[in-house]
């Protein structure tokens, strides 16, 4: 029996409820040539020490990534669903905006929610369910999703849809990561999934099927969709047993300003040091600092520097990381002539100048990185 949680992978509890001999899955039944061969299966219900996603301690079923719907989706139970999706539509303004259902079955849903003026397509394991959706018209496409490295086609999509699929799935995070990464930056969506409160509520013990993995608290549900990036716009309960989530996802920290930082201090570094050697100078780096590795490595200088000063005993004698530039004490500096240094310790700029122009010639040429770039201490007359 698995140990380990589905959602964060932590550590399971000990065995909360056990069911002995129960149907080894709810939507392949046996014919009567089967029965000699149909065997019940054990399992646990346990919870995660970390998350507290209640779940079943047991393999998927097989065809997990499939979906299957007993009934057909019409009567009160239509309208319910489509009052939902209604108030999700209006509320993101999402006509004229293309959706995917993922795990759409035979696409009974997009065609009820398409009369609402939004565009939905859909992706669909069994191939029997998607030539029944592509039949009645509808853009379903064959596949699963269940990482970031699947290949959506035609994504990015402004929604989706997820209708009672997460809680059969044994990576519920790497669907949600596949997901993630076939929306547009302002991208929306709408989860549902049963809701294990109504189970306790009327304490309906058979509830628990193998099928679904996964029993969800609008806590532990809310919990699993903030961890793989979306931030949740709207939660409560839908028919009393099902969770409803409006969600969207929450875009990846903007680096470009540090795209352009490298670039811009990788430009005038290389300028500095070119006029320095044009002068006749040797350029030396001072500080073995991981910003110095790093500035040296990206800025792709390394043939340029004789060496590297640091005053810490354990680096001296030593080489830089990936660019092999010998690592000196301010001592040894002195006897081997470099005279342009660049300080590459932010922390200790002002300690550094002093010991250079305290001991160093007095033609020392001395600049300094800063955060916006490079910024000269000490010029002298060019020998």
């Amino acid at each position: 029996m698995r140990q380990t949680c589905l959602v964060c992978g932590h550590q399971l509890s000990e065995p909360i409820l056990h069911y002995s001999d129960l149907p080894s899955g709810a939507q392949q039944m046996p014919t009567k040539e089967d029965l000699a061969s149909d065997k019940g299966i054990d399992f646990s219900v346990r919870q995660c020490l970390s998350c507290e996603t209640l779940q079943l301690d047991c393999e998927p079923v097989a065809y997990y990534r499939d979906v299957i719907r007993a009934m057909p989706v019409k009567g009160v139970f239509a309208n319910l669903k489509l009052e939902l999706f209604k108030d999700f539509a209006k509320k993101f303004s999402l006509a004229g905006k293309h959706l995917i259902e993922v795990g759409c079955g035979k696409g009974d849903f997009i065609q009820l929610f398409s009369s609402e003026s939004v565009r939905i397509s859909g992706i669909e394991h069994s191939s029997t369910s998607v030539l029944a959706a592509q039949s009645k018209g509808l853009d379903v496409v064959e596949g699963f999703v269940d990482s970031a490295e699947c290949e959506v086609p035609n994504a990015p999509y402004d929604g989706f849809l997820s209708i009672n699929f997460l809680e059969h799935q044994p990576d519920p995070c790497g669907m949600l990561a596949g997901i993630h990464r076939s929306l547009t930056p302002d991208g929306v969506g709408l989860i549902t999934v049963p809701s294990f409160d109504h189970i306790l509520r009327y304490d309906a013990y058979y509830e628990f099927v193998r099928d679904h993995l996964l029993y969800f608290t609008e806590t532990t549900l809310r919990r699993m969709l903030e961890t793989n990036g979306f931030d949740i716009l709207e939660m409560g309960l839908f028919n009393e047993d099902t969770i409803y989530a409006y969600v969207k996802k929450r875009p990846v920290v903007a680096l470009s300003g540090l795209s352009n930082n490298y670039m811009k201090l990788r430009s005038e570094l290389n300028a500095l040091i070119d006029d320095l050697k044009a002068q006749g100078r040797r350029v030396a780096l001072w500080g073995a600092s991981h910003q110095g590795f790093t500035i040296i490595a990206c800025a792709g200088i390394g043939e340029k520097i004789e060496y590297i000063i640091d005053s810490a005993e354990f680096k001296q004698g030593k080489y830089s990381p990936a660019t092999h530039i010998e690592i000196i004490s301010p001592a040894d500096a002195l006897s081997r002539a470099a005279n342009a240094i660049i300080i590459a310790a932010p922390a200790y700029t002002k300690e550094i100048l002093g010991v250079i122009l305290s001991t160093y010639p007095s033609d020392t040429h001395v600049s300094a990185l800063r955060q916006d770039g490079i910024e000269v201490l000490h010029q002298p007359v060019s020998p």
